[in-house]
């Protein structure tokens, strides 16, 4: 304008908005800038700028036409007319570019909206030279909705839409913007986008994220069995239309929608993902389908529906017993909810499952199993002691109301079934304590030293660890944790089960530990303890240079500070052949009452880890031993006194129901007594309510763990790595057996079934197994199909040398099947007799075989060290058939 005219005031027609400032600079000259709306405006603008004389310029800038001004104001304005500006034109100048994109150019609007959001000094120049459509929406979108690029795809709507004001932003554009930009989401975000669009306009902008998870309810990703929930979801889906636009998703946009929304809600903080949940839960309200939220992975209902129906399913299969799939669909659903999945939730619904298998099993036993007390040491180990740590998690119930109850009901006949085996082990406890034999599955605690510790001494250097009032369930869980850090757990050849030792009784501290440190029948203390530990016989033939074994108590370890550096000194002084170090972390925790159940691990006891390090370093095997167990208080009461929580004089009275009367030796050189009362009802105590309590004659307090570990092969001749399998109702595959050897044996022997199983209360529940006439377990047939499959064959030759011997893949695959394609490397060691560090050698060349072409046939679990075998697969890469 300025070229073709020498006027100092030019109008120009602006129809939007002007958020340019007051003045322009064109070339070196400045030209203040009026808004003028009407022709009264105009007016006051050119008297208002004549008045301020000087060599000012003015451009007017007003939505009117040449021929609405009076000739007395297109006198005095450039050209006497209103400049039209081409809206493409100006645009071609701001971003610096020798051509517009023709859709920019039709797009009038568009051009509009970017010309009133001219920044001053212009837009940043067109990539190409060119202003294109994309590069025209990129700005247009963030000067209009805040969305961040021109090309937003379903899941960046979805998380604008939850920005505070973005939903206001939409609200006030004018229509034919709205539909210009709705056209735009569905050219981008496909037809989700479209939806997400239509549900905007319908005002349902704000809730965008809810109605994604509505979807998901609305069209679950499982089969609905229930009729009337089919219902809720068919009419619900019809309510939803007008809230979407007026046509209600299809199945593929509703999954789409449903699965963003998951997305989207995992990104915003913890309020404000509440906020959508609860807000999508009112939805469902709104639309008459909170019947069916149980669907629901996500919201919060999902949870509370999912953990009533578990409490349901187990009060009924304690009312009418029979098949336990409805607690195993139910337990399956409940940990899949997000909200619970890998939280402690989960593992107590994990472990009521297999409470009421256990149970189950129970039920339908027809034989009894072995009349010793070995039997019922070795029945405790591999069945009777899972069972209790799977009451000992229910014991925090849930904080579902409903579910909690199902629990405490489920623990009420847990208990009473336990509470038989555990009368029946007392009785059989107290006669062989009166003449206690040692067998190689059970000691006495006095002969632990002589019997464990002595032989590993004689080979290699020893750390003895005793962890005062460790029960088999805790010792599990530290297992799981060493395990992973490459300690091998090892046992005799002639142990039927991982080894225990046999508490004196009573079975507490002051008896158990002191005579386990002594090597016979006594009570003392810790100066006792250091003592008969350094003068032990048995670890006499070990020392070197005169080194005696040292023990160091709970003062002598370190603090907070640490390791202290004696001991330290002591477990790398390869002189030293035998140190020992009492923990007490297990029994302190016990007699408090705190009512805090800890998971036990290694990281959780400072002082472990680093007496494990220390040990690591000085290539020390390590024994782990206990004094005896424990058992943790639930809903105990105190009818009477005693000596101690679980035994009390003779002299006080006789054994009532619920006790039993112990005599020999050993209870005679332990309290001076000739007979003692022991509890044997798990709710009987004599003292003040605590944590958790020992001293009678459960096998949970009698029974304690030995395990002898090392980070490389043990070196001593008659042992091999320990399979501490769980028993088969541990998981759900009714046909996975525990610690069974199969092998591979001719398609023409006759078989048959064989059935271990009891009753009376047992907790060793029926094991199935193949055999032949002769009783030999049989190998799966894919497991020999795969071994002669021409594939396989290739596959070993590719391998080289790292490929498995047959023997051994059989072994490790017929370890996998019986643990239900998922085994630890401690079972698989068993199975191989090899140490964990030469059979993950086996297991690497394993994979190589078995992992055609990369595909994750045989994997193991970095976090867990779990060794996993995906048969499907496997039959697909091999050809194996069905």
């Amino acid at each position: 304008v300025e070229k073709k005219s020498e006027s100092r005031v030019v109008a120009v027609q602006v129809r939007g908005g002007w958020t340019g400032g007051e003045s322009l600079l064109v070339g070196s000259r400045s030209w203040r800038v009026a808004r003028a709306a009407s022709v009264l405006a105009v007016r006051e603008a050119l008297v208002e700028f004549e008045d301020a004389g000087g060599d000012a310029r003015l451009v007017i800038l007003t939505p009117l036409e040449t021929q609405e001004l009076g000739w007395d104001v297109l006198a005095r304005i450039a050209r006497q007319r209103v400049f039209v500006l081409e809206s493409w034109e100006l645009l071609r100048d701001l971003f610096r570019a020798h051509g517009v994109d023709p859709r920019v150019a039709r797009m009038g609007w568009l051009a509009d909206v970017l010309l009133e959001h001219a920044p001053p000094g212009g837009y940043p120049a067109a990539p190409s030279g060119v202003l294109d459509l994309d590069t025209a929406w990129l700005h247009a979108l963030v000067v209009l909705l805040g969305l961040p690029g021109g090309a937003p795809d379903a899941l960046t709507l979805l998380r604008w839409s939850s920005r505070e004001g973005a939903v206001a932003r939409w609200s006030a554009l004018p229509d034919e913007v709205r539909r210009g930009i709705a056209e735009r989401f569905g050219e981008t975000a496909g037809s989700l986008g479209k939806l997400l669009a239509a549900a905007i306009e319908a005002g349902r902008g704000d809730q965008l994220l809810a109605l994604g998870l509505a979807c998901g309810v609305l069209w679950p990703d499982q089969e609905v069995d229930d009729p009337a929930i089919r219902d809720v979801l068919t009419a619900a889906r019809v309510r939803l239309e007008p809230l979407v636009g007026g046509q209600a998703p299809s199945e593929a946009q509703a999954r789409e929608w449903s699965a963003l929304a998951r997305r989207a809600l995992s990104e915003l903080p913890a309020e404000r993902a509440a906020a959508e949940a609860a807000r999508a839960e009112w939805l469902l309200e709104e639309l008459r389908a909170e019947a069916a939220a149980e669907l629901s992975p996500i919201l919060p209902a999902g949870s509370s529906r999912r953990a009533g129906r578990l409490g349901r399913a187990i009060r009924t299969w304690l009312s009418h017993g029979g098949s336990s799939a409805a607690i195993d669909e139910a337990q399956r659903r409940f940990v899949d909810h997000e909200a619970i999945r890998g939280r402690d939730r989960a593992e107590r619904a994990t472990m009521a499952a297999r409470l009421v298998r256990a149970l189950g099993a129970l039920q339908r036993a027809e034989v009894s199993g072995g009349d010793t007390f070995a039997d019922d040491v070795i029945r405790h180990v591999r069945s009777g002691s899972w069972f209790d740590a799977a009451r000992v998690a229910l014991m925090a119930g849930d904080t579902d109301g409903e579910l909690s109850t199902a629990y405490a009901a489920l623990l009420q006949r847990a208990r009473a079934v336990r509470e038989v085996e555990n009368q029946r082990f007392a009785e059989r406890l107290v006669a062989w304590n009166a003449h206690p034999v040692a067998e190689p599955a059970m000691l006495p605690v006095e002969r632990v030293i002589e019997n464990v510790v002595a032989p590993i001494a004689d080979n290699r250097a020893v750390l003895v660890l005793l962890m005062d009032g460790m029960d088999l369930v805790v010792w599990r869980q530290l297992h799981a944790e060493l395990a992973g850090r490459g300690w091998t757990w090892w046992r005799p050849d002639a142990a039927p089960a991982a080894p225990v030792a046999v508490a004196m009784l009573p079975s507490v501290t002051a008896f158990s530990r002191t005579s386990l440190f002594a090597g016979e029948p006594m009570s003392g203390a810790q100066p006792h303890e250091r003592q008969h530990f350094a003068a032990h016989h048995a670890l006499a033939r070990s020392a070197i240079a005169g080194s005696r074994p040292l023990l160091f108590h709970k003062s002598d370890l370190g603090g907070s500070e640490g390791l202290a550096a004696e001991v330290r000194a002591a477990i790398g002084d390869r002189q030293q052949r035998v140190v020992g170090a009492v923990i007490n972390a297990i029994d302190d925790w016990l007699d408090r009452s705190d009512q805090v159940t800890p998971r036990w691990s290694v990281t959780a006891i400072p002082l472990l880890e680093a007496l494990l390090q220390e040990a690591a370093a000085a290539e020390r095997a390590v024994v782990v031993l206990s004094d005896h167990g424990h058992l943790l208080d639930h809903d105990t009461s105190s009818p009477r006194s005693g000596e101690s929580a679980r035994w009390r004089s003779l002299a006080a009275g006789g054994a009532s129901d619920g006790e039993v009367v112990a005599s020999g030796a050993r209870v005679r050189a332990a309290t001076g007594q000739e007979s003692v009362v022991l509890a044997v009802r798990e709710s009987l105590r004599y003292t003040g309510k605590k944590t958790g309590y020992h001293g009678g004659a459960t096998p949970q307090e009698v029974v304690a763990p030995i395990a002898v570990l090392s980070r490389d092969e043990l070196g001593v001749a008659g042992w091999r790595p320990v399979l501490d399998s769980a028993p088969p109702w541990w998981s759900n595959a009714s046909s996975q057996t525990a610690g069974v050897p199969v092998s591979q044996t001719g398609r023409d022997a006759g078989q048959r079934q064989t059935t271990t199983a009891m009753q009376d209360g047992e907790l060793t529940p029926p094991v199935r197994v193949e055999t032949t006439a002769r009783g030999e377990a049989v190998a799966p047939p894919w497991i020999g199909l795969l071994l002669a499959s021409p594939l396989f064959a290739m596959q070993r030759e590719l391998a080289g040398r790292v490929a498995p011997r047959d023997e051994q893949m059989r072994a490790l695959l017929e370890t996998l099947e019986r643990h239900n394609g998922r085994a630890s490397r401690p079972a698989v060691a068993s199975a191989l007799a090899l140490s964990e560090l030469r059979v993950r050698g086996v297991f690497a060349g394993a994979r190589r075989v078995l992992n055609v072409e990369g595909f994750a046939v045989l994997e193991e679990e970095a976090s867990t060290g779990t060794l996993t075998l995906n048969r499907e697969l496997l039959r697909v890469q091999f050809g194996l058939g069905g």
